[in-house]
């Protein structure tokens, strides 16, 4: 009997499986959800009987014939309906020990748990990259061979998988199906969703081995594991450059290539600047109009672009912007707070290997090693000259184009760089930053603080080429230089007169405007250039502190000083080109060259009368008042 039971058990047993494949549609749709997710016991359907059952089924009707009650996917097998299901009933039974999150086969959660123990078994066989999974294996194959089938219907783009394909045709549709479960924003692909719920939650789940630093993303976490291992995997096709991140290679290429010229069809109206899109141009135009059509909703700040508005709102939202504990400054961004920080602590973690000095981040470090390397990858289009950096590059092109799109606020001088403009705005507020840290003066440039502190140390590390000279900085040298090869390539407009220096040019350029910009807050003078006002000052202070060897006088100027030792040394460096007399000075110099020129510069307002010298024409000019 126990034996008719049995067979009479697995014959019908054998008919309700037959009936499933009869029923199709129907059998699974009103399967009982404890029935699905329940594992079926395959030791009393064989796995032979049922393959050969299923294959039967598929092969000769060529049909899907499960289907799934919640969506309209069908499947071949009824294994692969019972994995999909639990999609839709949130059976996540395998649990990550290290971030919490759930998978539905054990499979995803192994793959899963190599993000955290850093294992990448698969490896690519033309770079040697490792990848956790045979899927990003794949795509990451395409890169090298090139591969891309996959076409969007739309434009004339490809792609190399179909995941990257529906994230575009997302960009034509405008489907946005990824909603963030804190507010109404909504996100093209699930990991742009994920990174933006993550600033909500602020769970930072990634942390770095070397200095415990935590991230939002695995991604996050590699980009900066590369600071510390020096990894620099992203190589430049143009130059021997490598960069640790592919964003700064993208940056870094478009000064080889920019934009082709025949690419750039707006150009603007004020200089000869040609941009590729019109959306660019008008931005453009407001660095020449001084429009700011963005305003900021919290304070009356403005902005000429809306990124700029905001990176600046996030300085009024306390849950996005970051505060200085040492000062009052708000910043939109966690790394430029960490780089203010620095300013405060002095750390400076980046040394350069050639000598001593540090830096407070990688990419000053990297401006600075160029000194030692000589390499100079910046040229100018109008002249030969190059670079060591992009900005510097920029400003100079300015001075071929004429471009100072910087106003000053409290008088009609221009820039060509908003830096120049900050540090002219001094002169004006009187503001001096910049301490020494060995006497009681303060400076309002960087570089003028710098020079200083050599004075106390007197280091001069920068020697001419031409002669034993040594100087306090490179920009002393470089005009030194001038004066062996003659180089003055700066003209005057009005008299056609050269100078060697920009400074010069510009303080030479008052005397035909007759501009004073520069205020005595002791009295009422006015002067042309801010070295001038400097000496003046001294007269008020009683300052004088350039001090002879020889003797016990002092003098208010360098080069004053200088003339005079010449009394003591009898040194004539300065000789007239038209005959063999010599000079001290080059006041001197200049007054004996009238006598073979026959210029009287000086004219008298009550006569016709000319002089040589202000002091005759000094002198004259009290015969009219006797």
């Amino acid at each position: 009997m126990e034996n008719n039971s049995c067979l009479l058990e697995t014959e019908t047993e054998d008919m309700s499986f037959k009936n499933v494949h009869n029923e199709k549609v129907e059998t699974v749709n009103h399967i009982d959800e404890n029935h699905i997710t329940r594992e079926y016991d395959f030791n009393r359907f064989t796995k032979s009987y049922l393959k050969e059952r299923l294959e039967t089924n598929t092969n000769h009707n060529g049909e899907k014939s499960f289907h799934c009650k919640y969506c309209s996917k069908q499947f071949s097998q009824f294994y692969n309906l019972k994995i999909h299901l639990k999609i839709h009933l949130d059976k996540k039974l395998f649990k990550c020990t290290y971030c919490l999150k759930q998978f539905s086969t054990s499979y995803k959660l192994k793959v899963h748990l190599r993000i955290h123990t850093g294992d990448k078994l698969l490896k690519c066989i033309y770079c040697k990259r490792g990848f956790t999974n045979s899927t990003s294996l794949k795509c990451h194959l395409k890169i090298h061979t090139g591969e891309k089938p996959l076409k969007c219907t739309y434009c004339a783009k490809c792609f190399a998988d179909s995941n990257a394909l529906n994230i575009h045709l997302r960009i034509h549709t405008g489907e946005k199906p990824f909603k963030c479960i804190y507010c109404t924003k909504q996100f093209a692909c699930p990991s742009n969703a994920n990174a933006h719920i993550k600033t909500h939650t602020r769970e930072k789940t990634f942390e770095c081995t070397y200095c415990n630093k935590q991230f939002l993303s695995s991604q996050g976490v590699k980009s900066h594991l590369r600071i510390h291992t020096g990894e620099k995997p992203f190589n430049c096709t143009y130059c021997s450059r490598q960069f640790a991140h592919y964003s700064s290679l993208n940056a870094h290429l478009k000064i080889h290539v920019r934009i082709r010229s025949e690419e750039k069809l707006f150009k603007c109206t004020y200089c000869s600047k040609q941009l590729a899109r019109s959306a660019t141009l008008n931005i453009h135009l407001r660095s020449h109009t001084g429009e700011k059509p963005f305003q900021c909703s919290c304070c009356t700040k403005r902005f000429t672009n809306s990124s700029s508005l905001r990176s600046h709102l996030r300085t009024h939202d306390p849950e996005k912007s970051f505060k200085c504990t040492y000062c009052t400054k708000v910043f939109a961004y966690s790394s430029a707070l960490n780089s203010h920080i620095k300013t405060h602590t002095g750390e400076k973690p980046f040394k350069c290997t050639s000598c001593s000095k540090s830096f407070a981040d990688s990419n000053s470090l990297n401006r600075h090693l160029r000194i030692h390397t000589g390499e100079k990858p910046f040229k100018c289009t109008f002249c030969t000259r190059q670079f060591t950096n992009y900005s510097s590059c920029y400003y100079h092109l300015r001075t071929h184009t004429g471009e100072k799109p910087f106003k000053c606020t409290y008088c009609s001088s221009q820039f060509a760089s908003s830096n120049a403009l900050n540090v002219h705005s001094r002169i004006h507020t009187g503001e001096k930053p910049f301490k020494c840290t060995f006497c009681t003066k303060q400076f309002a440039r960087h570089s003028n603080i710098t020079a200083h502190l050599k004075t106390h140390t007197q280091e001069k590390s920068f020697q001419c080429m031409y002669c034993t000279k040594r100087f306090l900085s490179s920009k002393a040298v470089n005009y030194h230089i001038k004066t062996h090869t003659g180089e003055k390539p700066f003209k005057c407009t009005c008299c056609l007169k050269q100078f060697a220096s920009s400074s010069t040019l510009n303080d030479h350029s008052r005397t035909h405007t007759g501009e004073k910009p520069f205020k005595c807050t002791r009295c009422t003078k006015q002067y042309a250039s801010s070295s001038s006002l400097r000496h003046h000052l001294r007269t008020h202070k009683e300052e004088k502190p350039f001090n002879c060897t020889y003797c016990t006088k002092g003098f208010l100027r360098s080069n004053a000083l200088n003339e005079h030792l010449r009394t003591h040394t009898g040194e004539k460096p300065l000789e007239c080109t038209h005959c063999t007399k010599w000079f001290r000075c080059s006041s001197s110099l200049r007054f004996h060259l009238r006598t073979h020129t026959g210029e009287k510069p000086y004219k008298c307002t009550f006569c016709t009368k000319k002089f040589t010298r202000s002091y005759d024409l000094k002198r004259h000019m009290k015969t009219h008042f006797v």
